[in-house]
């Protein structure tokens, strides 16, 4: 054999160490695969064993070995799961025993074992013991370099340098060598039962290298990724059985790889049904094992949300995605919480900046952040009601474009009058809070949605819906400030639906009217001196000027001058009081 990195004589060979001819050997070999690619066949698979005895001697190039992980919002790696753990460790173990000198593993590629075995304790009789210490307990990093010496590593790193190993596995390669490449790496993950430790070790690896194969051959991706389909298929919906309790860290790579895969090619329209087809069987994976992997999850719904924006135009695929946030926010409701509003804060055009760029986002898809905003707002989430001051703002932005979309954009459906009533109420909620300054916050929030997105399109019927909720609850009569605007407000609204107002709802508005009484009551019970009575009394006293201003049915008119009277006569009660005193 030849090396390509200097010319060797067969006297130089003759010359040379067993580990140097073996090195040499593994040179040339590497060399002669990477240069006549279209000619391996049979090899291949012996291939990827050297390839894996490489990695589990951490002598692969730098970034090789790594398997591509999820970060959180502040770019940190999320910790490892509970099954990278168990693997990491189980290899270190099986690793240490099996490489032990004097009891080299049969059938194993000869110059490794032989490198593995000579870094023992100095008596060569026992093996180099494995201590957590030894790699720092690290299960983000699959390597085992304390089971080689560091020369015969860096003699072996040196190698996969020279014959750029990485760029030979998985670089830009011709369609057909890109497949036979594919196929192999994909054989290695093939699910096993019988509890074998080293498969589950070497396949996720194998998995990792398919991934990155097919990103570095993007030109023609659908071919390698119909690959794909049933390998991945078979992992999530075989592992029901036998293979859920000896391969869950095989799963878990493998629901990493599928929402990669929809990160990067959802915006594909050849791709993009085949990704979600792929991102359903998600909903089917067991509960125990969804649970330990909902960080890496969360993490990568959050990013095919932003990705999805602009693609998705089918409502089961919204649904889908809808589905897949609810399970990951039930679990770890920070981590959807930052990519939904992110969503919002970057893409979402406003009304200030004249809605530019407001063909980009699908309709379904504004909807669908919207709900998820709505649920957060009403602590729908395990009933965590933290996030739901810090929700109001994107909420208010998300509607107010879903909304530009239903009035004036290219939808021309009309105002969705239910989505209205449950945002008022989102609002309105936070507004109940025992918290003043977001009490206030809320409301002033209510106020400015309510009464500024298109008064005309909202129906009496949801205006009363709307009324009898701010009626029924109300404020802390400590805070008197969200009770005044509350109170404000009420009556604004009274003087809206006067000229709107139907026979039918005559008996819902007066029974709002005499709660609206009831509400007056409550203000002014502390006196003249408290600063609800004198903003209550002046509220009250213009809204009934204005109602005796009013044009309206006749045939409403009793209800209408019932209610004034009402007023009056509270002011009336209010006065004569006033001069007792």
């Amino acid at each position: 054999l030849v090396s390509p990195s200097q010319t060797v004589t067969a006297t130089a060979i003759q010359t040379k160490s067993i580990d140097e001819k073996g090195l040499v050997a593994l040179e040339s070999a590497l060399f002669l695969a990477k240069s006549h690619p279209g000619r391996l066949r049979e090899a291949l698979p012996n291939l990827m064993e050297l390839i894996f005895l490489l990695r589990d001697a951490n002598a692969l190039p730098h970034g090789l070995s790594d398997l591509d992980d999820f970060a959180n919002s502040e770019g940190t790696l999320l910790p490892p799961s509970p099954y990278a753990i168990s693997s990491e460790r189980e290899a270190k173990l099986y690793l240490s025993k099996m490489y032990a000198p004097k009891k080299l593993a049969p059938g194993r590629i000869w110059l490794l074992s032989k490198m593995f075995s000579d870094y023992g304790e100095s008596n060569g009789e026992n093996p180099q013991k494995y201590s957590p210490k030894d790699c720092g307990e690290s299960p983000g990093c699959f390597s085992h370099g304390h089971l080689l010496s560091v020369e015969k590593r860096n003699e072996l790193l040196l190698i996969g340098e020279k014959v750029s190993i990485g760029q030979f596995l998985i670089g830009r390669k011709d369609r057909n060598s890109a497949k036979q490449m594919l196929c192999t790496l994909l054989d290695e993950t093939k699910p096993k039962a019988g509890g074998d430790i080293m498969f589950q070790h070497h396949a996720v690896f194998a998995l990792e290298l398919s991934a990155r194969l097919l990103f570095c051959n993007m030109d023609f991706a659908s071919e390698l990724f119909s690959l794909f389909v049933p390998r991945l298929t078979d992992i999530l919906t075989s592992e029901k059985d036998v293979h859920a309790s000896a391969n869950p860290f095989l799963m878990e790579r493998s629901i990493i790889t599928i929402l990669r895969f929809c990160i990067h090619m959802i915006d594909r329209d050849d791709m993009r049904q085949g990704v979600l087809s792929l991102l359903r069987l998600l909903l089917e994976i067991p509960e125990d094992i969804f649970i330990a992997i909902v960080d890496r999850v969360a993490c990568g719904m959050a990013i095919i949300v932003h990705c999805a924006l602009a693609n998705l135009t089918d409502l089961r695929d919204w649904d889908l995605i809808g589905q897949l946030l609810d399970s990951c926010a039930k679990y770890t409701p920070l981590t959807i919480f930052d990519g939904v509003t992110s969503c919002v804060g970057s893409r979402f055009p406003t009304r200030l900046g004249g809605f530019v760029d407001a063909q980009s986002i699908i309709y379904s898809g504004a909807s669908l952040i919207v709900q998820v905003l709505l649920k957060f707002t009403f602590g729908s989430y395990g009933n965590d009601l933290t996030l739901s001051t810090a929700t109001i703002p994107f909420l208010e932005q998300a509607y107010e474009y879903l909304h530009h979309l239903q009035i004036e954009g290219p939808y021309d459906s009309g105002i969705d009058e239910e989505l209205w009533i449950s945002c008022s109420k989102a609002f309105y909620s936070v507004a109940l809070g025992d918290d003043a300054h977001a009490s206030r916050y809320a409301i002033d929030v209510l106020e400015h949605f309510v009464l500024s997105n298109h008064v005309e399109e909202i129906s009496v019927i949801s205006w009363l819906t709307l009324m009898e909720g701010l009626t029924i609850r109300r404020p802390s009569l400590e805070f008197t400030a969200p009770r005044h605007k509350i109170f404000n407000l009420l009556c604004r609204l009274i003087l809206i639906i006067i000229p709107k107002l139907q026979c039918s709802e005559q008996g819902r508005f007066a029974e709002i009217g005499n709660m609206i009484v009831f509400y007056v009551q409550e203000n002014i019970q502390f006196g003249p001196n408290h600063a609800l009575y004198e903003n209550s009394v002046q509220v009250l006293t213009n809204t009934v000027n204005v109602i005796a201003m009013l044009t309206f049915d006749n045939e409403v008119s009793k209800s209408i001058h019932n209610l004034s009277h009402s007023f009056s006569k509270e002011l009336e009660k209010i006065g004569r009081d006033k001069h007792h005193e």
